[in-house]
């Protein structure tokens, strides 16, 4: 029993090592293989004219460090509009000394609020609130608006983030184009760790299954209004995740810009990190059809490294030495290939943007430079893949998720509804202000 069991196992592993390692270099292949901005013709690129959208509730720590890189873009053509749900909320006091400060700028700015004349009634309880920011930003752009690009309060992007975000526009089949998300926190906790990790890791799903990202999404003004996107969002607890399924039903296609990498070096608690995974999981589950494929390879990853813990000491109790150091070695062939293989997607996804932001950086920054290109590491490796398939059950079970101080309820047919709304309150104890 204890030696058929060990087979068991040590095949499992061997099939979750070849599985993972197609998935990721089939991203490296992606991201090393696409063409460069520097290797494309030489003509003159397309420059719709674009409202950059920036959601907030919170005041991020590097809220003015983001803004600062995006009126520093070098696109021709572009507004920023800021979204907030109230007047009470900290951001605004960042986002008014940062214009005061920037008076000169000759990038046309636009703050919109959700709650107007004080009456919170505005806000709808039928989506999140960065779906309810997006519908009135959207709704409140003049009509010579014809593209849409999103972007999170926690990331720094570089200057040629929107024209490389644009680009792919030039094939008018390409409905959406999205850019990545890589985290390079400045402190090394566990937390920061887990979440490297897991953003690392998800990064060939997301490109396999064609799961854009809301921190660096632009989208034409037409396919909004071909596909009703208005209206999907107004029921959704999400604006990313039902993209390619709304797209795909209407003819149109989804990009992703390799050169398109948003760095950020917050940092953050492994309670609130776990809960941040959770929240993305949760996406998935709600609108995405992959969710069944993600779901299954958590739990396979847990059953194979369970299994393979159980199976061993079973073979060791039962004296089946030589399965059990085989199965051992197995094991630890697995760990090393996880670690390697998130070398390989941090090789494929600094190549290019993340890899000309660090050769910017001035000589006094030298330290946090080299503290902040390091990779996730054994232990990140190792914490998060323990930890990894706990997490997505949790997400499988979810039946309420708390975002930047709201509770969402998640009903029957995955409808959604907000359990009531109050302006956002800093919590000392919670660093989880990801978006």
């Amino acid at each position: 029993m204890a030696i058929t069991f060990s087979w068991i196992i040590l095949i499992a592993l061997l099939t979750l090592i070849v599985l993972q390692a197609a998935l990721v270099f089939r991203y490296f292949g992606f991201m090393v293989g696409s063409p460069r901005g520097s290797q494309q013709p030489e003509k003159e690129p397309d420059t719709p004219r674009t409202a950059v959208v920036l959601c907030l509730r919170g005041d991020d720590p590097s809220l003015s460090s983001c803004l600062g890189s995006l009126i520093a873009q070098d696109y021709p053509n572009f507004e920023i509009h800021l979204v907030l749900d109230s007047r009470q909320d900290p951001a605004l006091k960042t986002v008014e000394r940062f214009l005061l400060a920037n008076d000169g700028c000759n990038v046309k700015t636009k703050t919109i609020f959700l709650i107007e004349n004080s009456d919170p009634s505005t806000i709808v309880d039928s989506c999140s609130l960065k779906n309810q920011a997006l519908i009135a930003a959207i709704s409140n752009a003049e009509q010579t608006i014809e593209v849409f690009a999103l972007v999170d309060a926690d990331g720094v992007v570089e200057q040629n983030w929107l024209s490389n975000l644009i680009a792919p526009f030039s094939d008018q089949q390409i409905g959406v184009a999205t850019g990545s998300r890589w985290f390079a926190p400045s402190k090394r906790n566990p937390g920061s760790l887990v979440r490297q990790t897991w953003n690392a890791a998800a990064l060939p799903q997301m490109h396999f299954y064609n799961i854009p990202w809301g921190g660096a999404l632009a989208i034409r003004r037409s396919v909004i209004d071909s596909c009703d996107l208005l209206t999907h969002w107004s029921r959704g607890f999400c604006e990313d995740t039902m993209l390619p399924r709304i797209l795909g039903e209407n003819g149109f296609q989804i990009a992703h810009a390799p050169d398109v990498i948003v760095e950020s070096e917050e940092s953050i608690t492994l309670t609130a990190a776990m809960n941040w995974i959770a929240r993305q999981l949760l996406t998935v589950r709600l609108h995405h059809r992959s969710w069944p494929l993600v779901l299954g390879h958590a739990l396979f990853s847990g059953v194979c490294l369970v299994g393979a813990v159980g199976s061993i000491t079973l073979c060791f109790v039962n004296q089946h030495y030589f399965h059990g150091v085989r199965l051992l070695l197995v094991l630890l062939i697995f760990l090393i290939a996880n670690v390697v293989l998130l070398q390989v997607i941090q090789v494929a996804s600094r190549r290019g943007t993340l890899k000309a932001a660090f050769k910017k950086r001035d000589d006094k920054s030298s330290n946090t430079t080299k503290m902040a290109s390091r990779g996730p590491g054994v232990l990140g490796a190792m914490l998060t893949q323990l930890l990894y398939p706990l997490i997505a059950i949790k997400a499988a079970l979810m039946r309420k998720v708390e975002w930047r101080g709201i509770n969402y309820l998640i009903g029957p047919g995955k409808k959604i509804s907000m359990d009531g709304y109050r302006p956002y309150q800093e919590d000392p104890l919670n660093s989880d202000t990801s978006l």
